[in-house]
């Protein structure tokens, strides 16, 4: 008992310091670096709101490739409506036409892409998107313990991340964009080849409830075909008109 005592006393002191937040970033990257699936597809169910009433659901496809690789089918019946992110570009394509323009994905960096790099650089990266690792708390969100790096007790007007304590997944961000408030939350998270994949989640924009995701069919590990990212070969290949693999099939029929 006594030796446990001391144990917890000699913990206080890293929760309370100035590098909580660099050492939860810290035991994040040690827990899944090099364990963390490199590849991840899957099926979501998007709601659309306006004014906190549903406007549009769609059924999209989704395909990663960590660290920086991201596409969006968001018509699978003709693979002609999509989005690619790759590095630190982003290519629309529509009706036929490609546009390119820069914009880097961090959330993409937060669910997984960090553990694609050295640590060194995951603590930089952070610090160079606003978030402040001085400011750091403990707290709860949704009846489990959690880690705040960004804000201190009773502050949601900094830019934010909440982290699980027990599996170290993030399960909320919080910044400010040009409506006011934006938030995210990250729920029903299903463990994936050494990693994890929240199932659900939830935007809002200022007051209102701005859109709804659901992963469904999720898929990790995969190898994907090098054409799938590659914005001058998007016409040749998708996932929408490729036959599903046998025991896919089979597991689709099981459900």
């Amino acid at each position: 008992m006594l030796r446990l005592s001391l144990l917890l006393f000699l913990n206080v002191p890293l929760l309370a310091s100035s590098d909580s937040a660099v050492l939860v970033l810290r035991k994040m990257h040690e827990t899944y670096a090099g364990k963390w699936y490199k590849t991840l597809r899957f099926t979501q169910e998007t709601n659309m709101y306006m004014n906190d009433s549903l406007t549009k659901s769609e059924r999209w496809i989704e395909s990663i490739e960590f660290p920086d690789k991201f596409r969006i089918d968001f018509n699978a019946a003709d693979g002609e409506d999509l989005v690619i992110f790759r590095n630190d570009s982003v290519y629309r394509m529509k009706d036929g036409k490609a546009k390119q323009a820069y914009g880097h994905n961090f959330l993409l960096f937060q669910l997984g892409g960090m553990y694609f790099y050295p640590f060194d650089t995951v603590k930089a990266r952070f610090a160079r998107e606003g978030y402040d690792l001085s400011r750091f708390r403990s707290d709860a969100l949704g009846g489990r313990p959690v880690y705040v790096i960004g804000a201190e007790g009773g502050d949601d007007s900094s830019k934010q991340v909440w982290i699980d304590k027990e599996h170290l997944y993030i399960v909320r961000t919080l910044e400010y964009g040009p409506k006011g408030k934006d938030e995210a939350r990250f729920e029903k998270h299903v463990r994936l080849n050494g990693g994890w994949c929240e199932t659900k989640i939830t935007f809002w924009s200022g007051r209102h409830f701005r859109q709804e995701e659901f992963y469904l069919e999720c898929l990790a590990g995969e190898p994907f075909d090098p054409r799938l990212f590659d914005p001058k070969r998007w016409k040749e290949w998708h996932w929408a008109t490729t036959p599903k693999k046998k025991n896919e099939r089979k597991r689709s029929k099981s459900r």
